[in-house]
């Protein structure tokens, strides 16, 4: 069971940055490629997004998992009589609570703010939103300054 949750997972990162091709193809941004890495995927766009684009571009992979979790969330609800599976946790012996966590725990993880996740687009794009958008790589540099401590304790943990 437990390459089954392996590759549930991979399918699973691979459709939040099918999603996130499709809204940016929606805005006129094009797509040159996406890769899948060890720890999920890459959508290669061709320009930079607006402020105003970039933010729902980047929304659209963790809605991705959210959308899963609560479609999960609702067959467990209605399939089970005991709530066990309302705690966090990730095992191979029961697919769809470890399911339903996996994707809360993708969502999240694809949030956090250090550039070039979701969260770090996200705060990208509202930065170049609140700063006047002169080019966008002043708010990069806003971002990467204010996102130092986050991705200096990501990086001691690994």
């Amino acid at each position: 069971m437990q390459w089954y949750l392996k590759k549930v997972v991979r399918w699973e990162a691979l459709a939040g940055d099918v999603l996130h091709s499709f809204a940016s193809q929606r805005y006129g941004v094009r797509v040159r490629s996406i890769t899948l890495l060890p720890l999920g995927g890459i959508a290669a766009l061709e320009d930079v997004p607006e402020p105003r684009q970039e933010v729902p571009i980047a929304l659209a992979g963790p809605a991705v998992n959210l959308v899963i979790a609560g479609v999960v969330l609702g067959f467990l609800v209605v399939s089970r009589s005991d709530r066990s599976f309302l705690h966090p946790i990730i095992n191979t012996e029961d697919l769809w609570p470890s399911l339903l966590w996996a994707n809360l725990y993708l969502a999240l993880f694809n949030l956090i703010p250090p550039y070039p996740m979701d969260g770090g687009r996200i705060l990208r794009g509202w930065l170049a939103r609140k700063t006047d958008y002169v080019p966008e790589h002043r708010a990069q540099r806003c971002l990467a300054h204010r996102t130092r401590p986050t991705r200096a304790r990501f990086l001691a943990r690994q």
